[in-house]
Protein backbone atom coordinates (compact mmCIF):
# COMPACT_ATOMS: atom_id res chain seq x y z
CA UNK A 1 0.00 0.00 0.00
CA UNK A 2 2.41 2.30 0.78
CA UNK A 3 4.72 1.94 -2.17
CA UNK A 4 1.48 2.28 -4.74
CA UNK A 5 0.65 5.74 -2.76
CA UNK A 6 4.16 6.57 -3.34
CA UNK A 7 4.56 5.45 -6.77
CA UNK A 8 1.17 8.14 -7.10
CA UNK A 9 2.37 11.38 -5.16
CA UNK A 10 3.93 14.32 -6.83
CA UNK A 11 7.19 14.12 -8.26
CA UNK A 12 8.22 16.81 -6.77
CA UNK A 13 6.76 15.05 -2.96
CA UNK A 14 8.53 11.44 -4.12
CA UNK A 15 12.32 13.51 -4.69
CA UNK A 16 12.22 15.38 -1.80
CA UNK A 17 10.91 12.04 0.14
CA UNK A 18 14.24 10.58 -1.85
CA UNK A 19 16.57 13.21 -0.92
CA UNK A 20 15.85 13.18 2.78
CA UNK A 21 16.45 9.31 2.31
CA UNK A 22 19.65 9.95 0.57
CA UNK A 23 20.62 12.69 3.35
CA UNK A 24 20.16 10.13 6.37
CA UNK A 25 22.13 7.57 4.62
CA UNK A 26 25.23 9.82 3.77
CA UNK A 27 24.61 11.22 7.77
CA UNK A 28 24.53 7.37 8.85
CA UNK A 29 27.72 6.44 6.87
CA UNK A 30 29.72 9.62 6.96
CA UNK A 31 29.38 8.94 11.00
CA UNK A 32 29.84 5.69 11.32
CA UNK A 33 33.60 5.77 9.01
CA UNK A 34 34.30 8.69 11.06
CA UNK A 35 33.62 6.56 14.33
CA UNK A 36 35.95 3.36 12.51
CA UNK A 37 39.22 5.41 13.56
CA UNK A 38 40.76 3.22 16.16
CA UNK A 39 42.68 6.01 17.63
CA UNK A 40 38.83 7.99 18.18
CA UNK A 41 39.14 9.25 22.11
CA UNK A 42 35.49 8.14 23.62
CA UNK A 43 34.54 11.75 24.16
CA UNK A 44 35.33 12.13 20.18
CA UNK A 45 32.73 9.08 19.38
CA UNK A 46 30.52 10.45 21.81
CA UNK A 47 30.19 14.17 19.97
CA UNK A 48 30.11 12.34 16.67
CA UNK A 49 27.16 10.53 18.09
CA UNK A 50 25.50 13.63 19.34
CA UNK A 51 26.24 15.51 16.27
CA UNK A 52 24.89 12.46 13.97
CA UNK A 53 21.54 12.82 16.34
CA UNK A 54 21.26 16.90 16.23
CA UNK A 55 21.23 16.31 12.42
CA UNK A 56 19.06 13.42 12.12
CA UNK A 57 16.02 14.35 14.12
CA UNK A 58 14.53 16.89 12.09
CA UNK A 59 15.25 15.31 8.96
CA UNK A 60 13.41 12.02 10.21
CA UNK A 61 10.49 14.52 11.23
CA UNK A 62 10.23 15.45 7.78
CA UNK A 63 9.24 13.27 5.85
CA UNK A 64 5.96 12.71 8.22
CA UNK A 65 5.14 16.24 7.75
CA UNK A 66 5.46 16.03 4.09
CA UNK A 67 2.89 13.23 3.92
CA UNK A 68 0.64 14.48 6.04
CA UNK A 69 0.85 17.53 3.19
CA UNK A 70 2.88 19.93 4.57
CA UNK A 71 4.29 22.16 1.91
CA UNK A 72 7.45 20.84 0.30
CA UNK A 73 9.55 23.14 1.25
CA UNK A 74 13.60 24.12 0.88
CA UNK A 75 13.98 23.65 4.78
CA UNK A 76 15.44 20.11 4.88
CA UNK A 77 19.81 20.27 4.18
CA UNK A 78 20.52 18.99 0.80
CA UNK A 79 23.30 15.63 0.55
CA UNK A 80 25.92 18.14 0.11
CA UNK A 81 25.27 20.51 2.75
CA UNK A 82 25.33 17.84 5.41
CA UNK A 83 28.66 16.23 3.60
CA UNK A 84 30.02 19.84 4.19
CA UNK A 85 29.03 20.19 7.62
CA UNK A 86 30.69 16.45 8.60
CA UNK A 87 34.15 17.76 6.86
CA UNK A 88 33.98 21.01 8.87
CA UNK A 89 34.45 18.91 12.07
Amino acid sequence: MAIATYDQADPNVRNTLDTLAVTMTIVLEATRAAMDDADRRPETVAALAGNAIGWLKPLIARPGAIVNGESVGENAPTPQDVVDKLMKR
